[in-house]
């Protein structure tokens, strides 16, 4: 299987409806790749309850819907964990072994897992500030 046939899981399990600075990189980053030819191999992996996301730009997409538990917005003192746990430990069960994992936070799957793009946030906030904060009311 070639590079070019392989599905890119886009890995937005921190967005909720009140979506922190990486939920808006994260949307920023998805709105980016859609504009690409590689859009229409890519499946979306979102946090279930989100009704907003099923129309619009979302609804074009294969859509896996994981648990509403790593909502920050639904559970604030305890998604950062369940998302982490995830994120290590059940998001590479779901991607297939020849597919490519876009870990767009700051945490990914273990290292046996399929082969996955890390973003490195050490920059962010200073290379693409619009990306990940709100512009301050006018």
């Amino acid at each position: 299987m070639s590079l070019n046939d392989r599905r890119i899981w886009l890995n937005l399990s921190m967005m909720d409806s009140l979506p922190g600075g990486m939920g808006r990189y994260s949307l920023k980053l998805f709105q980016e790749l859609n504009r690409r030819p590689i859009a229409r191999r890519m499946v979306l992996l979102l946090p279930s309850g989100l009704d907003d996301l099923r129309s619009g730009p979302f609804s074009e997409f294969e859509t896996v819907w994981i648990d509403r538990g790593l909502r920050g917005d639904l559970y604030p003192k305890t998604a950062p964990f369940r998302r982490f746990a995830w994120n290590r430990f059940s998001l590479s069960q779901i991607v297939g072994k020849r597919d490519l994992i876009y870990a767009s936070s700051s945490h990914g799957p273990l290292p046996c897992a399929p082969q996955t793009i890390f973003t490195i946030h050490d920059t962010l906030a200073k290379t693409l500030v619009e990306w990940v904060f709100e512009p301050p009311p006018e």
